[in-house]
Parts: C-alpha cells; sequence; structure tokens
C-alpha cells in the first residue's frame, strides 16, 4: 500500500514540475525514486528524459544502472564505459559502486567476430543488424545461445547457432555462396530441384495450349474460307439465268439467297476469330520455352572434384 501511495506521489510530482518546466536535477529525482519503488521500466524513461534535457555522465550512469536492472545487458555495458571515462565529481565519488555495477553486468556477456566475405553483407544477432563485414571489433552479445544470420544482394544467406561464452571471444567465419540464377540472395532459398519443377511444369502446359490453339484457329480460318467460297457460288448460280433469272420467288432461289446471306456472316468471322487465335497460340509457342531447352540448359554442371584445386565438369546435349 505504501508503495502505491509512493508512486501516485512521484507521478503527482512528476506532473506539478513538468507544469512548471522542469529541471534535468528534478527528473532524475523523479528517476531515482522509481527505482526505489521498483518501476525501472519508467525509470530509464525518466532518466532517458533527463538526458536530452542535459547530458552528462551521472545521468548517463544513472540510464546505465536501469538498463541493469531490466536485464538489458549490452546497453548497460556501453553506457556504464561511456559514463566511467568522465571525470565528473558524482562519477569520481560513486567510482567503486559503478565499476563494481560495470564487473556485474559483465558476467552475462561475451564478444561475437564474424569474418567472411563478402564485403558489405549484413550481419544480424538475435533478429537485430549488428554490423556489417568487416566488422570494425568484435560485437558484445548476452550469453547463451544466440542466432546469427548474414545475408547479401545475390549471395545466398547463411543462419546458425553460435554458443557465446562469458568474456570470451567466440569467432565465426563465413563465406557467402553466390546465389543461382533465379534464387533471391536475401531470401529463403530452396533446393534446385524443388524451385525448377514448377515452372518446368507450367512451361509444359502452355506450349500444350498453344497448339491447342493453332488447331482451332486454323480449323476456323479454314471454315471462313469454306463459307467465302460457298458464298460466291451462290452468288454465282443466284444471277444464272438459268436457275433463278426472272424467278426469284422459286424455293431453290430462296435458299440461294438464305444461304448466301449466311455465308456472308460467317466467312468474316472464321477469318477473324480464326486469324487472331492464331497469332495469339503462336506467340505463345515461340515465347514458352520447351522442356527439352530447359533441360539442355541446366545439364552442365561444374562440382569440386579430387585435391584442393580440383573441378569436375559435366555437360549432356
Amino acid at each position: 500500500m505504501a508503495c502505491v501511495v509512493s508512486a501516485a506521489l512521484l507521478l503527482a510530482a512528476r506532473a506539478g514540475a513538468q507544469q512548471r518546466r522542469e529541471s534535468p536535477a528534478e527528473v532524475v529525482a523523479i528517476g531515482v525514486e522509481l527505482r526505489a519503488a521498483g518501476r525501472d521500466a519508467q525509470a530509464l524513461e525518466a532518466f532517458e528524459r533527463a538526458y536530452r534535457m542535459a547530458a552528462d555522465a551521472p545521468t548517463l550512469a544513472q540510464i546505465a544502472l536501469a538498463e541493469q536492472a531490466l536485464r538489458r545487458w549490452v546497453a548497460a555495458e556501453a553506457h556504464m564505459v561511456e559514463a566511467l571515462g568522465s571525470n565528473a565529481p558524482w562519477i569520481v565519488r560513486n567510482r567503486a559502486t559503478l565499476e563494481q555495477s560495470l564487473a556485474d553486468i559483465r558476467q552475462h556477456l561475451g564478444s561475437l567476430m564474424v569474418e567472411g566475405e563478402p564485403a558489405g553483407a549484413e550481419v544480424r544477432v538475435r533478429g537485430a543488424v549488428a554490423g556489417t563485414i568487416p566488422l570494425r571489433s568484435a560485437l558484445r552479445v548476452e550469453s547463451g545461445v544466440a542466432s546469427l544470420e548474414v545475408r547479401a544482394p545475390g549471395r545466398r544467406p547463411v543462419e546458425r547457432e553460435v554458443q557465446i561464452e562469458v568474456g570470451r571471444v567466440t569467432t565465426e567465419r563465413v563465406a557467402l555462396e553466390r546465389a543461382a540464377t533465379g534464387d533471391r540472395g536475401d531470401a529463403q532459398v530452396g533446393t534446385p530441384g524443388d524451385a525448377g519443377a514448377p515452372e518446368g511444369e507450367g512451361g509444359g502446359t502452355l506450349r500444350t495450349l498453344g497448339f491447342i490453339g493453332l488447331a482451332l484457329g486454323g480449323a476456323l480460318v479454314a471454315g471462313g474460307i469454306v463459307a467465302n467460297v460457298v458464298h460466291e457460288d451462290n452468288a454465282t448460280e443466284y444471277n444464272d439465268e438459268r436457275h433463278c433469272e426472272g424467278t426469284p420467288d422459286d424455293p431453290t432461289c430462296q435458299s440461294l439467297r438464305r444461304s448466301h446471306a449466311a455465308m456472308e456472316v460467317v466467312a468474316p468471322i472464321g477469318y477473324g476469330v480464326g486469324g487472331a487465335m492464331v497469332v495469339a497460340a503462336l506467340v505463345v509457342v515461340l515465347v514458352t520455352p520447351s522442356s527439352s531447352s530447359r533441360e539442355r540448359a541446366s545439364a552442365s554442371r561444374c562440382l569440386p572434384g579430387p585435391g584442393q584445386l580440383g573441378v569436375t565438369c559435366e555437360a549432356r546435349f
């Protein structure tokens, strides 16, 4: 109950101080009281706000102590080391206590050096970007098992788990291989077989549909030609005086007129629709590679051979 009342009074004091333009020292005092009440996260916010108002070593040391209480070991070490580099009177008076806190913080940290290629590759530790290759110095990392990721455009990413030991430097060497054509170096990379199978099946299906389209389009064009021939024959026969000249109401002549009118519609449809289908299907067949061409393109490969410099190449034609 006393803690609740104390926290409420602190918050009220903080609100009053803000209204009268609080000073950095007042904000630090609020942070110290919050820490005494066990509210380390709120205390850290107060110390950080005070440091933005007036950056000084004592406030930075308070930030480090709050981070230590919150088990943010890497940030706590960096801030404490920076604070101890000052000769401010408060730091001098409390140096022994601060150095002991730094020693306690370092009981939770180790170092990680990542070496390799290519230059500029991004290094991530526990999901957070930590630097790029080549690193200027070893990374400070919390002890225990840490996930390491190294990524670069056009390269296959490296992902592994690393054991970080307290007070020791763990060195990891990586060499990112060039990604195969079609792979994305900064994304998940599958096996060559998995990546190629769906593409091959899709290409074969498109070519099959293209050939079917060619056949159907050709049939429609042929139908248009036949309709045009029948149209001309009907016109010739209808105009022949031996058949319909002078007797247009004759059933035979009426049948010729109806056939002539129907073929006059069918012929353009056959030419237009059939021609469009032929052109589209021809484009699909020419653009889509056949499975045999894909196999020939991927049939050559080189693998490490006997010895340190040996290389074995093979190709199928």
